[in-house]
């Protein structure tokens, strides 16, 4: 990935999670967006957080996978530049509670009230 995509990730990112709505319109998500990249699938809460991802990201619509932590107990390895710009996005955030899951070659998700981060892992070989 290259420095580039990234920085200019972590700044959109930190500007939707500093817009501030007065009435977020809640929606129920049925898809998430993948950068171009593949490695990171935004799935919007609001209908504000949605048009701001759809407006400002190259990113594709696609099904939200389904995922079971309980079964699949282990270390999920991440690239240090993924995490690098998932720390960017939180740093900025004034959510009230984050939940985090993450498991041995599964995706790590960060989940708030807006919106739900999904990561890819680097899977063993």
């Amino acid at each position: 990935m290259s420095d580039k995509f990234l920085n200019k990730s972590v700044t959109q990112i930190n500007k939707m999670f500093m817009r501030k709505y007065k009435d977020p319109i809640k929606i129920n998500p049925e898809k998430g967006y993948l950068d171009m990249t593949n490695i990171i699938m935004l799935v919007p809460k609001t209908q504000e957080i949605k048009d701001y991802i759809v407006e400002n990201f190259e990113v594709t619509e696609r099904d939200i996978p389904t995922l079971n932590y309980d079964d699949n107990f282990g270390v999920g390895r991440y690239s240090v530049e993924i995490l690098k710009l998932v720390n960017g996005m939180l740093k900025n955030t004034e959510f009230e509670w984050i939940e985090i899951g993450s498991a041995k070659d599964y995706p790590i998700t960060l989940e708030t009230e807006e919106v739900k981060i999904i990561v890819a892992p680097r899977v063993s070989k």
